[in-house]
């Protein structure tokens, strides 16, 4: 029971790290700072290497506990979403470093987009020591909600840049970042339909 118990806080630790690195992410874009950036791919990284292992250690174990079946997706979800928070680690850096301009408009949706997927990630991390269906709702409801906004979004800086008011490069890069943001949301939601249906 104690090397479930680990397994299943391994889990935890390992989306809380997924917060963390979303809040530096956060944090480099609304200061356009690249410092808060330096430790998110090594972070990432780690997660990944640890995925294979940890996946095996879970299946083993789901053979003797059918409870533990549910959480064997779960270390790919988790893998997906390092995946996407070092791409929007790229994107960016390449923000800062390429010194491209985004609109204060632009700035605002994605700094609560940012806000709104650290909000997701938290309970995201909580359903996986305590599966309950508030939290489920809870998480299914705030990515429906980012997805719709992201989409909103979307639409409206396309309309901008038909209208001029956007630079090019600009545009790819928002709407990029705009993916990876609904990918994020969307392996959180998966975790919470895995363990909280």
């Amino acid at each position: 029971m104690k090397e479930e118990k680990e397994l299943l806080k391994t889990l935890h630790d390992m989306t809380d790290v997924i917060e963390e690195c979303i809040s530096s992410l956060q944090t480099a874009f609304i200061y356009n700072n690249l410092s808060p950036l330096t430790d998110v791919h090594e972070k990432c990284d780690a997660l990944k290497k640890e995925i294979p292992t940890l996946t095996e250690q879970i299946v083993s174990s789901s053979r003797d506990n059918p409870h533990i079946r549910h959480y064997v997706p779960i270390p790919t979800h988790i893998a997906m979403m390092a995946d996407s928070t070092e791409r929007l680690s790229e994107l960016i850096s390449k923000r800062i470093k390429e010194d491209i301009l985004f609109s204060d408009r632009a700035i605002s949706e994605i700094t609560f987009l940012l806000q709104r997927l650290i909000d997701i990630v938290r309970p995201a991390s909580d359903i996986i020591l305590a599966p309950n269906s508030i939290l489920g709702n809870y998480i299914r409801e705030s990515e429906a909600g980012i997805v719709r906004r992201a989409n909103d979004y979307a639409t409206q800086h396309e309309e901008r840049l038909i209208e001029g008011l956007c630079l090019p490069a600009a545009s790819a890069l928002f709407i990029n970042i705009l993916d990876s943001i609904k990918n994020i949301a969307w392996h959180c939601k998966e975790i919470a339909n895995k363990l909280a249906p």
